[in-house]
């Protein structure tokens, strides 16, 4: 992010001009090694000749900025044509890997930025991060339901895996074997996490390799909670100020530092091709409309490497599935290695 790139000491980076690398720096989670301009950037020499290149450089980042669906970058992906298309039939749950009503363009929602969409101030930002785990904890308490605090303080003071400190919600559906998500299996909670507490979780490799603070890791953990919709529905109702502004604000930064993580460990596959599906229930759209105008997704855009999940969650009288294939930034993050229900394959 922003202020990893302000202190950034990679060769390409320190190679610019300063008042080029100044420029380039600002754009939020874009390094300079991720800008390329055809004939004026090449490979570590850079030649760029005078304004009109500074221009398009600048153009390219403020595209990159915009680029996540509502500056909120939990899991997006972007349709690039109908090539890349397909509806599917298929059989779904709820509301996390699907969208009832589909927005067609309205770019300049996501241009801007997270701070317009949440209706934060400079001011109460600033506030908030003086504890961030605290005025994430304020929101929940005086908006959320009871199955809401109990899912924040699982995270923040339970231990990973410990069935005595499950919300209640939880501890029901493994009984009843039924979840906001479909069918729960007795093993399908919080897998392989058994033991870890939060100071714990920060020494996990993803955490330490993101940079995450422990507020950060919270809010995507919440994320995956039954707590979702309490993030997304005022997200695409436009509520502002948004009733959890802190928690979608940290959310936002944890999801952006974690995409450094697949290109630290595999550059290779982090630059590959990769498919993604999301579902949408009851949902019928304009193809050939939404193939020349784009779409803009105002809540983080869940989506899974898993078919199946898909269908799943997109199970309705009128089914629709969007395969994305992807790469690179436009990927978005895997978020199953922290995920309550990593089964669920989130990204």
């Amino acid at each position: 992010g922003l202020a990893h790139a302000l202190a950034c000491t990679c060769p390409l980076c320190t190679s610019f001009p300063t008042w080029i690398s100044l420029l380039l720096r600002l754009a939020p989670g874009v390094c300079v090694t991720v800008v390329m301009v055809e004939q004026s950037i090449k490979s570590s020499s850079f030649n760029l000749p005078a304004p009109p290149a500074l221009l398009l450089v600048a153009t390219c980042l403020a595209s990159a900025w915009a680029d996540l669906p509502g500056a909120v970058t939990s899991v997006v992906t972007r349709v690039r044509g109908p090539s890349e298309i397909e509806m599917v039939d298929k059989q779904a749950k709820n509301e996390k890997f699907t969208a009832n009503k589909l927005i067609l363009g309205r770019a300049a929602i996501a241009a801007h930025g997270i701070d317009h969409a949440l209706g934060l101030t400079h001011h109460q930002i600033s506030a908030g991060l003086h504890d961030p785990i605290g005025a994430m904890r304020q929101e929940v308490l005086a908006t959320g339901d009871q199955n809401d605090i109990e899912n924040f303080t699982y995270i923040v003071e339970g231990t990973s895996g410990r069935p005595s400190d499950y919300p209640t919600a939880v501890s029901r559906a493994l009984e009843t074997g039924i979840y906001h998500g479909g069918t729960l299996g007795p093993d399908d909670f919080d897998t392989g996490h058994d033991g870890l507490t939060l100071d714990d979780w920060m020494q996990v490799q993803e955490v330490v390799l993101a940079n995450l603070t422990k507020a950060e890791f919270v809010a995507v953990r919440f994320y995956t909670s039954s707590s979702f919709g309490k993030i997304n529905g005022p997200l695409r109702k436009e509520v502002r100020p948004h009733p959890w502004a802190m928690v979608v604000y940290l959310l936002d930064r944890g999801i952006k530092k974690l995409r450094s993580v697949q290109a630290q460990v595999d550059a290779h596959s982090f630059a590959g091709q990769q498919i993604l599906w999301r579902g949408m229930k009851n949902l019928e759209v304009d193809i050939k409309h939404f193939a020349h105008v784009g779409g803009t997704e105002m809540a983080p855009m869940s989506t899974t490497t898993n078919e199946e999940v898909a269908r799943h969650y997109a199970s309705s009288k009128v089914p629709l599935v969007f395969k994305y294939v992807v790469g690179g930034l436009k990927t978005g993050v895997s978020i199953q290695f922290l995920s309550l229900y990593p089964k669920e394959e989130e990204f």
